[in-house]
């Protein structure tokens, strides 16, 4: 891990992707994106004979659908697209864009949050609301494809939003730009994502306490008791978002089709997975989000609910406004009154993911334009809300027109250190150190990893920002705090140097 004067992890960008005219530029690569079976846009795991489904964003660019769908059929699998506003009945027009100074627009997420606080609903898709609906319609789709491809994240919550059609749920799609098609996470072999995430989860039945830092602010820690340590550790159904927080774990044990055989085991095992044992105390601070980026913000909790929020300009007040609107509200189920629990602590495990820049510069339709730095090795994203879909809790939150999902996230965190305190030993391990995945530097990793070049290359992050006072020479709320927009469109717009980032 290359460090600072700062002792955080230098600033890494990546080359600039090549500029494409035509499909035959983007085949390696396409070819490149069926081979890979782990974590999001696992198109590998689609097999010669099958028939597959590609629903496409607005923003899709035409070149890479056409060259990923050359290439299904090339492995002999047939293949057709259709567009998210089809399947929505919402044309691409009335469609709101966004841009990177838009990390308040995680607000108007949830309908249901838009109408609470009175606020003119923005144009969005989010197609996983639409799935089971349109399938209805048009049953064709169904009978004819055996997967289909959908979303660019919530893989679970696709699938569960599909209902009866969930088992053709077939992975999400990541692949709307060249840049996104070209980047390196393609290349990261499969058998060592996996290995690193085996790695990352081993420990976890056995971690009484977790104390998680970043040098923004954050600080949180909360306790894990015995049973719930087993289901965290069993119950992870997402490879390249691993559940850093039990409660999490809890609500997908109890909500996931793909873990009702991991129930059933429990329950006969007599353990309570409806437990809510919600701890996390203390402030998870920073300045971005899935939409885009935000003034510092603080958010302060209390037995694993928000309880204050300072600062986050504008999103912050809308965040304010959630949690006033919000606190008398008793979910069933739950220990307390409240929606803003700290429901998501999600780590990356990839080191190639990078802060894509051309959607930033350039503003488009995706729904997260921001979410895909947050599946790097050693970046968290911290939702806050509550995701549930037990029978009662949704009578109850569609009776009183209530939000059932998470309502955003409170920050991404890029140099976080996770410190586990371990049951048996009472000894402290450090899962991610200043934003550095621990088992990145195992020995059976860098073995393995070695059979494909060189570790150190292949293991390296593609990616760490530049921020003022933490690995970079400044202050930070003075040069990157206070508006971090205005820094990271330096890094978008290439205002830099050769390396792309590192500020002059």
């Amino acid at each position: 891990m290359r460090k600072t004067m700062l002792q955080y992890p230098a600033p890494v960008y990546p080359e600039r992707i090549e500029e494409v005219s035509d499909t035959d530029q983007l085949m390696p690569y396409a070819r490149r994106a069926l081979q890979r079976t782990s974590g999001r846009g696992e198109l590998g795991t689609i097999k010669p004979g099958e028939k597959v489904l590609l629903v496409a964003p607005p923003g899709q660019d035409r070149l890479v659908l056409e060259a990923i769908m050359h290439g299904f059929n090339e492995k002999g699998i047939e293949v057709a697209s259709i567009g998210e506003e089809e399947v929505a009945g919402i044309p691409r027009e009335k469609l709101s864009k966004q841009n990177q100074r838009e990390g308040w627009a995680e607000v108007y997420w949830r309908d249901e949050i838009v109408e609470i606080l009175g606020l003119e609903k923005r144009t969005l898709i989010e197609v996983k609301w639409y799935l089971e609906g349109f399938f209805d319609r048009y049953p064709e789709y169904v009978h004819k494809y055996d997967k289909i491809i959908v979303g660019a994240g919530g893989r679970r919550f696709h699938r569960i939003a599909m209902g009866k059609y969930g088992s053709k749920f077939g992975g999400t799609w990541v692949y709307d730009s060249p840049e996104a098609l070209q980047s390196k996470v393609d290349a990261f072999p499969s058998d060592v994502l996996a290995l690193i995430e085996r790695k990352v989860l081993e420990p976890l039945d056995r971690v009484s306490e977790v104390r998680i830092t970043d040098p923004q602010g954050t600080d949180v820690s909360f306790s894990v008791p015995p049973d719930e340590a087993r289901v965290w550790r069993a119950a992870q159904p997402l490879p390249g978002h691993l559940l850093m927080y039990p409660f999490h774990s809890l609500l997908a044990l109890d909500s996931d089709p793909v873990l009702s055989s991991l129930k059933a085991k429990f329950a006969a095992e007599g353990l309570n997975t409806k437990a809510r044992h919600t701890t996390a105390e203390g402030v998870i601070a920073g300045t971005a989000n899935h939409t885009g980026y935000f003034p510092h913000m603080k958010t302060y909790l209390k037995e694993g609910q928000v309880y204050k929020v300072e600062g986050g300009g504008k999103f912050g007040d809308l965040v304010r406004e959630v949690l006033e609107a919000t606190k008398n509200t008793w979910y069933p189920g739950y220990p307390r009154p409240g929606y803003l629990y700290l429901v998501e602590i999600a780590l990356g495990t990839g080191p190639k993911f990078i802060r894509r820049r051309v959607d930033m510069r350039l503003g488009g339709y995706p729904l997260f334009i921001n979410s895909y730095e947050r599946q790097r090795s050693g970046v968290l994203h911290w939702g806050i809300g509550l995701d549930d879909f037990d029978p009662e809790f949704i009578k109850y939150a569609k009776g009183d027109r209530l939000p059932r999902n998470h309502m955003g996230h409170a920050a991404h965190t890029y140099f976080n250190t996770i410190e586990f305190k371990m049951r048996d030993t009472g000894e402290r391990v450090k899962i991610v150190d200043k934003g550095h995945l621990s088992a990145l530097d195992d020995p059976e990793v860098r073995s393995l990893a070695g059979k494909y070049g060189d570790p150190e290359d292949i293991l390296s992050e593609e990616w760490i920002p530049a921020i003022p006072g933490i690995n970079y020479p400044g202050n930070y709320m003075d040069d990157y705090g206070k508006d971090p927009t205005e820094w990271v469109t330096k890094e978008i717009e290439e205002q830099l140097p050769a390396t792309m980032g590192v500020p002059k």
